[in-house]
């Protein structure tokens, strides 16, 4: 039986009502978190060098959602988190658009809701207010497998982004070897695309021939030994039997927070790939020391203490749910010397 004007119109008040008073809420949260201060445990010496990552960012610009409103949240801590200290990039594990990839009849909304607006303190753009003070900073990117679904997505992300975004990369290729400053150079890989042509010798060959001594490597999988994990179990043995030391591997993918150490390459393993979403934890990585549903994202210190260089790794995390407050905490932190000898770090000051 259709229902009468007034019925209609109390379920159309009492909607938008709702929709109100939880906007309220939100806005409420985030700005307790914005005024909250970011608990940051002391590193063991001095940071000389440091870079920020985060995966699967993508999500639709829809104005109410949980996704969104979780982007918001993480992209949120990361420029609080440069505004503390300050890094040399911000890479970007993947999935960098949901669900489909860019394409071009969206290209400038996507990469204004996506990157220039949530993105602000580190990719400045014309016409975007930033709550933050703005300034360039490498932004580097890889593909997730997301991004590969639509033909078109690849070729606009490597091409179109960086026309509108000069301080955004996404290499031409499947791979891409940078140095980064202090000694430490960084791989850019797309496992997908490695696989597709048959071979990871490309791969192997470039962090053979990075200049190092400190080597990362960034990628949209986590190096499994699940058979179903295609990509990741292909590259884990491709990376695995190198003569060279590879001493951080830095994923997205897992819609969650993980921290591994082994003895052999590459010594520690990051999983930040909950940067608008998280899902339930699947079978934890060799040698895993931390595993959380958690949104957050990764940063990476190279420090110099009294027991010499080490590279350290701390996993940030932010209070889960839609209404969840508080500032961001470091949940787990591991280090790795030059001879990959990993070690876990403490949280609390002396």
């Amino acid at each position: 039986m259709p229902r009468s004007q007034p019925t209609r119109i109390l379920a159309v008040t009492t909607a938008a009502a709702l929709t109100l008073a939880l906007a309220t809420l939100v806005f409420a949260r985030e700005a307790h978190q914005r005024d909250a201060a970011p608990s940051w445990p002391p590193l063991a010496g001095q940071a000389v060098w440091s870079l920020l990552a985060v995966g699967d960012i993508g999500a639709k610009p829809w104005p109410v959602g949980r996704a969104r409103q979780q982007v918001t949240r993480v992209t949120q801590a990361l420029a609080a988190e440069d505004v503390r200290d300050p890094v040399e990039a911000l890479v970007l594990l993947g999935d960098n658009f949901y669900p489909d990839g860019l394409r071009a009849d969206e290209l400038d909304a996507r990469v204004r809701a996506n990157l220039s607006e949530p993105l602000c303190r580190f990719l400045p753009s014309d016409g975007v207010a930033c709550p933050v003070p703005s300034r360039p900073a490498r932004v580097l990117a890889v593909l997730g497998n997301h991004d590969h679904k639509s033909e078109e997505s690849p070729r606009l992300q490597r091409t179109e982004i960086q026309r509108r975004l000069p301080f955004f990369l996404l290499p031409a290729g499947p791979v891409h070897t940078m140095d980064l400053g202090r000694g430490v150079s960084i791989v850019l890989y797309d496992a997908k695309e490695l696989l597709d042509a048959g071979s990871f010798e490309p791969l192997r060959e470039a962090i053979r021939k990075t200049a190092g001594p400190w080597r990362i490597l960034a990628g949209h999988y986590p190096l499994t030994r699940r058979a179903s994990d295609d990509e990741g179990r292909a590259a884990r043995e491709a990376i695995a039997s190198l003569d060279v030391p590879v001493h951080l591997h830095l994923a997205g993918h897992r819609h969650y927070l993980e921290l591994a150490h082994t003895e052999a390459p590459p010594f520690l393993q990051a999983i930040a790939g909950s940067g608008s979403n998280t899902r339930p934890l699947k079978t934890p990585l060799d040698g895993s020391a931390y595993q959380a549903e958690l949104p957050g994202f990764a940063r990476v210190d190279l420090v110099e203490g009294p027991d010499g260089s080490r590279l350290v790794v701390s996993l940030v995390a932010l209070p889960d749910g839609l209404l969840a407050s508080g500032p961001p905490q470091v949940a787990a932190r591991w280090s790795v010397a030059l001879d990959g000898a990993a070690r876990a770090e403490p949280l609390a000051g002396p």
